[in-house]
C-alpha cells in the first residue's frame, strides 16, 4: 500500500499576496483548476482530475493496471498560507480521490468488480512531487 505524503510547512521570504498569487499560477501551469476557499484569497483548493493514468506523474496506485483504463484520480492539493512578521507561514497537503467505472456489465471481469467499488483516499495516493515542487517554488 502506498504511502501519502506528509503535509509540508515552510516559511517563505514572500508576502502572503505574492506567494498566494504564485501558488495560484505555478498549480494552473501544471493543469490544477485552483480555487480560493476564503475571502483574503489565502486559502486555496486546487484539483486535478484525469481518467486512467492521466495522472500517473503524480500518484501513485495500488490498484492493477488492467483496472487504470477505467479509473478516475482527482489530486487536490490545499494550501494555507498565513502572514508573518517576515513574510509568509505555508503550510502544503494533498488527497487523492479514486473512482471507478465499468466498460461492460460482466461482473466477473476485475474492471466491472473495481466500478463496484465506491470512490476512496486509499487506492492512490499522492507520489509528492507536486507538493515539493510548490514548496521549492515558494520558499
Amino acid at each position: 500500500m502506498a504511502v501519502a505524503p506528509s503535509p509540508i510547512s515552510l516559511h517563505s521570504s514572500r508576502a502572503a499576496d505574492d506567494a498566494s498569487r504564485g501558488a495560484a499560477m505555478a498549480l494552473m501551469g501544471v493543469g490544477f483548476r485552483v480555487v480560493p476557499t476564503d475571502s483574503t484569497g489565502k486559502t486555496l483548493v486546487a484539483t486535478r482530475t484525469a481518467t486512467g493514468n492521466g495522472n500517473e506523474a503524480y500518484v501513485v496506485c495500488t490498484v492493477p493496471m488492467r483496472v487504470a483504463s477505467t479509473r478516475q484520480t482527482a489530486l487536490t492539493i490545499s494550501l494555507k498560507i498565513v502572514p508573518s512578521a517576515s513574510g509568509s507561514d505555508i503550510t502544503i497537503d494533498s488527497k487523492v480521490m479514486t473512482s471507478y467505472s465499468a466498460e461492460s456489465g460482466d461482473s466477473s471481469s476485475p474492471i466491472a468488480t473495481a466500478s463496484m467499488t465506491a470512490a476512496n483516499a486509499t487506492d492512490c495516493v499522492s507520489n509528492g512531487k507536486v507538493e515539493k515542487q510548490l514548496a521549492d517554488a515558494l520558499r
